[in-house]
């Protein structure tokens, strides 16, 4: 399993909204959440797949601050 931990500029759940459609097209069979009562509104994601170069790329293009 591998599991990917991201600071992020999302603070709202309604950003979290807008992300969702993307987020479940780029991580297909992931659990992922994101944590906005931590003070680095963490995005947490675990899939079984191995690891994707392309993930990271992918996740830090998005409008919003991902970053290890």
């Amino acid at each position: 399993m591998m599991v990917y931990v991201f600071k992020t500029s999302v603070t709202t759940q309604r950003l979290v909204n807008q992300l969702t459609p993307n987020i479940n097209k780029i991580c297909k069979n992931a659990k992922w959440n994101f944590d906005l009562e931590d003070c680095d509104n963490i995005f947490r994601m675990e899939t079984i797949q191995p690891k994707d170069e392309n993930l990271i790329p992918k996740i830090i293009s998005f409008s919003y601050n991902f970053r290890f």
